[in-house]
């Protein structure tokens, strides 16, 4: 399983311009890529962005210890 965090950073586009990169990242490593939303800044300031990503990684190591 890849956790796939996009950059963010006030950069221009949003996150669905990398799903192309996320599939064949699946494909060549034959693995399951978790792609997630997040709060962005300035709407949500610092350390809104990294706190979503923790929780889902959080939540991601939940579901494979069972």
């Amino acid at each position: 399983m890849i956790l796939f965090v996009h950059g963010g950073a006030f950069m221009t586009g949003n996150h669905m311009q990398y799903e192309n990169q996320c599939r064949l990242l699946a494909e060549k490593a034959n693995a399951l890529v978790v792609f997630p939303e997040y709060r962005l800044a300035p709407e949500n300031p610092f350390p809104a962005g990294r706190e979503d990503v923790l929780n889902i990684f959080n939540w991601i190591m939940s579901r494979m210890k069972t």
